[in-house]
C-alpha cells in the first residue's frame, strides 16, 4: 500500500515539478548562449531578471508543494478521502516524505545541470584545460591526506537525506500544529512559529555540542600546509556531520511521533 501512497503522490507532485524543470532548464541554456554575445544592455539585463525570477520560483516551488500537498491531502478536501483508506498514519507519512525527498534528489540534479547548461557554451579549451590541471592538483592533495573519499561520498548523501527528510518533517509537524483545533484561525502565524522555534532549538542544541566537541580550522595551514588543512577540515566537517545528524534525527523522530498522533487524534478537517 506504501507504493501505491508513493505512486498516487508523485504524480500529484508532477504537475508542479515538471514545468519548472523544463523551464529551468531552458532558461539557463538560453542565458548561456545569450549574455556573453549580447552588446544590448536591456537585452541582457532582460535574460538576468528571467534567470533570476525562474530560480527563485524554482526553489518556492520545492517549498510550496511541500507544504501545500500535506496540507491539502491531510487536512483539505482531498482528506476526506485520504484519511478513510485502509493506511496508518505513517503510511501517510512516509508516503509524502519519501516523494519530496525523491524529489529534493532529482531538483538537485536539475539545478546542477542548468548550471552547466549556461556555463558549457563559455568553455574553451584554455578553460578546461585550467579546470582539468586544477581538479588534478585537489585530487593530488587529497591522495596524501586522511580523506577517504567514500566515507566523506557517504557521508554527503546521508547528509543530503536527513537534512531533507528533517526539514520536510519539520514542516509537516508544523502545519498540523497549525491545523489544531485552537490554532486553525491563525493557522499562518502559528505554523510559521512552530517551524521556526524546531528550527532555532535544533540549530541552538547542534551549534552548542559542536562548539565544545569540534576543534577549530586553523587559517595558517593554507599557506603552511594545504594537507594539514585538508585533514583539518576532513575530520571537522566529519564530526560536524556525526553531531548535526543525530541531533536531527532525533528531532525528526519526534516530529514524526507528533504529527502520527495529532493526524490520529486530533485530526481537524477544513
Amino acid at each position: 500500500m506504501l507504493g501505491k501512497l508513493i505512486k498516487h503522490e508523485f504524480k500529484a507532485c508532477s504537475r508542479y515539478f515538471l514545468p519548472i524543470y523544463v523551464a529551468l532548464l531552458l532558461v539557463f541554456l538560453l542565458n548561456g548562449f545569450t549574455l556573453p554575445k549580447s552588446s544590448d544592455s536591456t537585452v541582457s539585463l532582460i535574460m538576468i531578471i528571467l534567470l533570476t525570477s525562474v530560480t527563485l520560483l524554482f526553489l518556492f516551488i520545492n517549498l510550496y508543494v511541500t507544504i501545500k500537498r500535506f496540507a491539502s491531502s491531510i487536512y483539505g478536501d482531498e482528506g476526506y478521502l485520504t484519511n478513510t483508506l485502509p493506511v496508518t498514519a505513517n503510511q501517510l507519512i512516509a508516503s509524502k516524505a519519501i516523494t519530496i525527498l525523491i524529489y529534493s534528489f532529482l531538483s538537485t540534479i536539475i539545478l546542477g545541470v542548468s548550471i552547466l547548461l549556461l556555463m558549457t557554451p563559455n568553455f574553451t579549451r584554455v578553460n578546461i584545460l585550467n579546470i582539468g590541471y586544477l581538479i588534478k592538483d585537489i585530487m593530488k592533495v587529497i591522495s596524501l591526506s586522511d580523506v577517504n573519499m567514500l566515507l566523506a561520498s557517504l557521508n554527503f548523501i546521508f547528509a543530503f537525506i536527513i537534512s531533507t527528510v528533517s526539514a520536510t518533517i519539520y514542516i509537516y509537524f508544523s502545519v498540523s500544529v497549525a491545523h489544531l483545533k485552537q490554532c486553525v484561525n491563525h493557522k499562518y502565524i502559528y505554523g510559521f512559529v512552530t517551524y521556526f522555534s524546531i528550527s532555532a532549538v535544533q540549530s541552538g542544541i547542534s551549534n552548542l555540542i559542536l562548539n565544545n566537541t569540534v576543534g577549530r580550522v586553523d587559517p595558517n595551514f593554507v599557506a603552511n600546509s594545504p594537507i594539514m588543512l585538508v585533514n583539518n577540515l576532513y575530520h571537522f566537517f566529519n564530526t560536524s556531520f556525526i553531531v548535526s545528524a543525530t541531533i536531527s534525527l532525533i528531532f525528526t523522530i519526534l516530529g514524526w511521533i507528533g504529527i502520527n498522533y495529532m493526524i490520529k487524534n486530533k485530526l481537524n478537517l477544513e
